[in-house]
């Protein structure tokens, strides 16, 4: 949790290109993130969160609590696991996001299991939302190596 953005802008503009309000949208790693905070406040309804943190979830969830109405609550599920064996139902999602999981993946197997969650996760003609650096990018992040 060393990084903070303020807003979502990029990752929202793109989900909002890529999917109806009623999508399935899982977050991959949102954590603390504002997006999930974001997205509830534009009306989107069927939102999970998966991070490795219980406390990164604890912290969205609250800051989603002081903002959001109680009805608006209930719509998002919070997952604490670790997405390389979160055992996700077949066909579940109409996108998929990922700010920042993917890139920490830097072993050839690690990132063989991410992309067979993901298409198990993922629906046929969903959305996958990526982000990760730049090859002239950094080499670390957090402290920890990417790839």
């Amino acid at each position: 949790m060393s990084w903070f953005q303020s807003s979502a802008n990029l990752s929202l503009t793109l989900i909002e290109q890529a999917c109806q309000k009623e999508t399935l949208i899982i977050d991959i790693g949102g954590g603390a993130s504002c997006l999930v905070e974001q997205l509830v406040s534009r009306q989107y309804r069927n939102i999970s969160v998966l991070d490795i943190s219980q406390q990164a979830l604890d912290i969205a969830k609250q800051n989603l609590s002081k903002n959001a109405s109680s009805n608006s609550l209930s719509c998002v599920l919070w997952h604490c696991s670790d997405l390389l064996t979160f055992n996700f139902e077949t066909d579940s999602f109409g996108l998929w996001h990922d700010r920042a999981v993917f890139h920490f993946l830097t072993e050839d197997s690690t990132q063989l299991v991410y992309l067979k969650q993901l298409n198990k996760a993922l629906k046929v003609g969903g959305c996958a939302v990526i982000s990760t650096f730049d090859i002239g990018g950094p080499t670390q992040c957090s402290g920890i190596p990417i790839n």
